[in-house]
């Protein structure tokens, strides 16, 4: 089977790029499409793991696509640099196994305010690791 087309979700981000640059090494001839995260009414992502929490770790587990939220809003109105400042005070919080800023292309870590650029967060709670990232466009 060679198919023309492979979609996989933008929630997994590292999974997406890894993907795209393997069919690109090894030249695999299939276009690789990222589909938008979908998410529930209350912003949280949609994903299999959601049914792990209780509706009180619904609630809490917002709390990423909200700093996401807030992250992104500090690299539109002022830099990556004060965006990273407001990284490295969200980070203390013991929940988060990752929050970073990055070019959604070559996946290196921003350096300047280039756009387009992707916020990658994974956040804990109890025992779901819970993946969300938000792509920024001037």
């Amino acid at each position: 089977m060679r198919p023309n087309n492979a979609y996989f979700g933008k929630k997994d981000y590292q999974q997406l790029v890894i993907i795209q640059n393997l069919v690109k090494k090894y030249s695999l001839g299939v276009n690789i499409i990222g589909m938008p995260i979908i998410r529930e009414k209350s912003g949280l992502a949609m994903s299999s793991r959601n049914n792990y929490l209780s509706d009180q770790q619904k609630e809490a587990a917002l709390f990423l696509s909200q700093t996401l939220e807030e992250i992104s809003q500090k690299v539109l109105t002022s830099s990556l640099e004060e965006a990273n400042l407001l990284i490295s005070k969200k980070i203390e919080d013991s929940r988060f196994n990752y929050l970073e800023i990055r070019d959604p292309n070559s996946f290196d870590l921003a350096k300047n305010n280039t756009f387009p650029l992707v916020i990658l967060g994974n956040l804990q709670i109890g025992q779901t690791r819970l993946l969300d990232n938000l792509e920024v466009n001037k």
